[in-house]
């Protein structure tokens, strides 16, 4: 038994619906759609589709939304250029610094965690000039111990005394 090696094609809905409501099977000849496709849209009734939202709307309408997320972007874009070249006229890093609040960790981590979701971690930790062992250090205590700087983390050294044992 031999398989027929002719590929199905498929046609947009638009052209179908065309020639269903001109009820003209020549319509577009230019297409080379064969006889017998034509015939059958021709002489059947309109196609229904189910499509998205997004995708009734005029060009205008489309255009005009384009242009309001560029311009949004390309405010959003200017203000993370202003802080950041805030930060660095006033030689704000947290390159060298301590943030012993483990409240203050916290809330890093969120915001790192919340840019993630938009772009790649590592651009979001370059941005802030925080290092990937650091965030992921802070990681692994939040899990652990609650991120405070404390002079002993019991449950990383099991045998070390904490300030609480000690009294």
């Amino acid at each position: 038994m031999e398989i027929s090696s002719l590929a199905r094609r498929s046609y947009d809905h638009r052209l179908k619906n065309s020639v269903a409501c001109s009820r003209n099977s020549n319509l577009f000849p230019e297409l080379a759609i064969p006889k017998r496709t034509t015939s059958r849209w021709a002489s059947g009734v309109r196609l229904s589709v189910v499509t998205a939202s997004e995708f009734t709307e005029n060009q205008s309408d489309l255009v005009a939304k384009l242009k309001d997320l560029e311009a949004r972007c390309r405010g959003l874009t200017a203000t993370l250029t202003l802080v950041r070249d805030a930060f660095n006229i006033f030689g704000l890093s947290i390159d060298w610094s301590r943030l012993p609040e483990g409240e203050a960790k916290q809330k890093l981590i969120t915001a790192v965690d919340n840019c993630s979701t938009e772009i790649p971690l590592g651009l979001c930790l370059k941005e802030i000039g925080l290092s990937t062992s650091r965030y992921y250090r802070w990681r692994k205590l939040a899990v652990v111990c609650q991120l405070s700087d404390e002079p002993s983390c019991p449950k990383l050294k099991p045998s070390k005394l904490t300030p609480k044992g000690v009294v």
